[in-house]
């Protein structure tokens, strides 16, 4: 038998029909926050252009480090909080802009959870239009990955 990706707590099947404790978890922190006006732009090319005074964060990951570019757009979120903060704009290389207008607590140094129990990975995957297996396989060497054993 091969488990795979259940050996992270995803069920392959998304069928709910066995049950997986997640144990991985995607998190990234918040790298700026900036307040913007009424026509002011985010992300390549002005790709969102406020339309209302907004308070956005700037999250430390990009599609180098495998957070897929198809979640731009309001598509994907991350937790920051226990709220649900929006993707704003194109996912940059390097990072991406979340609205955090709702939630006044954020500051720099904050930890964004961007897959985990709070959030699961296929939901990730299906906002995203693919598996949870490409997700996981496509986070590069260029995150930092801390393992631990809970006793």
């Amino acid at each position: 038998m091969r488990i795979g990706i259940g050996l992270y707590g995803i069920d392959p099947a998304v069928s709910d029909r066995i049950s997986l404790k997640p144990v991985a978890r995607l998190l990234a922190t918040v790298a700026q926050i900036k307040d913007l006006l009424p026509g002011d732009s985010v992300s390549y090319n002005r790709r969102m252009i406020a339309d209302r005074p907004m308070r956005i964060a700037t999250i430390r990951l990009g599609y180098a480090d495998g957070y897929p570019r198809r979640l731009g757009n309001g598509i994907g979120s991350v937790i920051l909080h226990g709220q649900h903060a929006s993707v704003l704009g194109t996912v940059c290389m390097d990072m991406f802009m979340v609205d955090v207008t709702n939630i006044p607590a954020v500051k720099t140094g904050d930890s964004a959870i961007v897959f985990g129990p709070e959030l699961p990975l296929t939901e990730l995957a299906q906002q995203a239009g693919t598996i949870p297996y490409e997700i996981m396989t496509g986070i590069s060497q260029r995150v930092k990955r801390v393992y631990f054993e809970e006793s």
